[in-house]
């Protein structure tokens, strides 16, 4: 996929100065809309990622290690966190996987959204 920039004179400079917006931010990483797509082979809503960047950091996340060691029901029992954003987190960890060294934290088979959202009411629970 060519970058947005080769596509100036076409398209604007606005264009190509919102393709570079941050949009996620994982610790000290940061994706724009291209990186995004491009890296993280994610097709998500933009504002789903600024819902992800608020909840790990209220997660404390300061680092990819800390993502990779995350579990998608930590995440799933935040206000304001929905399958979109689960699914950019899953994206994320899987594309990070090979850099971290222990990848994403799957439960034997990858958990359905239903059998993750069970999982937060079961802890809520407790």
């Amino acid at each position: 996929m060519p970058r947005p920039d080769a596509f100036a004179p076409i398209l604007g400079t606005t264009f190509v100065k919102k393709q570079h917006e941050t949009v996620l931010t994982i610790g000290d990483q940061h994706f724009d809309k291209f990186t995004l797509t491009q890296k993280l082979h994610c097709s998500g809503s933009y504002q789903a990622a600024r819902l992800l960047s608020k909840a790990l950091a209220d997660l404390g996340v300061t680092n990819a290690k800390d993502a990779a060691k995350l579990k998608v029901e930590s995440l799933a029992k935040l206000k304001g966190v929905g399958v979109t954003t689960l699914y950019l987190f899953l994206c994320y960890q899987e594309a990070s996987a090979s850099n971290v060294g222990g990848g994403a934290k799957w439960y034997g088979k990858h958990p359905g959204y239903q059998t993750v959202q069970r999982r937060v009411r079961k802890r809520k629970v407790n």
